[in-house]
């Protein structure tokens, strides 16, 4: 079961990081473009765990680091630490508070555009920092907590089929 769980998981990386780099790599609203892949790893991570989270995390990083720009390896270290920052809290905990998985996709978002201009600023390039963050890295955070909800009902459906239903209900 694990294996299939994780096979999936792969599958959906991939298709994840080709839509947003492809289709979704235009700004869809305000300038603000979600982030498919942080999405699924934060979502994914607060479901399964720390251990399939940073797993998660690192195949969800290498894949964006194998379509983009960046230094190869910022993404991958990136995703990794968000996956396993963010599966280290109880299921339990998200489960009683609506906006807790909504700030730690919102969080989690501002952490990794943060990480990544770091990483860009570190190999030489120049970075505006107050401008990339207040037209995009915070109007992408608030698309993904928007999207969160939604994400959550799908990585539940393929992370639990049929098992534990009631574990992660909002």
């Amino acid at each position: 079961m694990r294996t299939k769980r994780i096979l999936v998981l792969i599958l959906a990386l991939a298709a994840a990081a080709i839509l947003q780099s492809t289709i979704v790599g235009r700004p869809i609203l305000l300038g603000a473009r979600p982030d498919l892949v942080l999405l699924l790893v934060v979502t994914y991570s607060v479901v399964r765990g720390v251990g399939e989270g940073l797993l998660g995390g690192i195949i969800g990083g290498f894949m964006v680091d194998m379509l983009s720009a960046v230094p190869f390896g910022t993404a991958t270290l990136g995703m990794g630490l968000i996956g396993l920052l963010t599966g280290l809290g109880d299921a339990n905990v998200y489960r009683a508070n609506f906006m807790i998985p909504l700030v730690a996709v919102f969080l989690a978002t501002v952490f990794y555009h943060s990480f990544l201009m770091l990483a860009l600023q570190a190999d030489g390039r120049t970075v505006e920092w107050i401008s990339t963050l207040a037209l995009q890295t915070i109007p992408g955070a608030f698309m993904n907590a928007l999207l969160t909800p939604l994400a959550f009902y799908l990585v539940r459906r393929f992370a639990y089929p049929g098992e534990d239903e009631e574990r992660y209900q909002w």
